[in-house]
């Protein structure tokens, strides 16, 4: 199973919500990667 959690703003509790995702997935095969992307803006 794989399930991404993803926002383009920082700060929207990713991290936690994925978190909380893996311990109750926990009784199934369950990675947790916790990636973060900065994104900088180009003028």
């Amino acid at each position: 199973m794989k399930i991404a959690i993803a926002s383009g703003k920082g700060g929207t509790g990713k991290t936690t919500v994925a978190v909380n995702l893996a311990r109750v997935l926990m009784e199934w095969q369950t990675m947790l990667s916790d990636l973060w992307r900065r994104i900088e803006e180009r003028s």
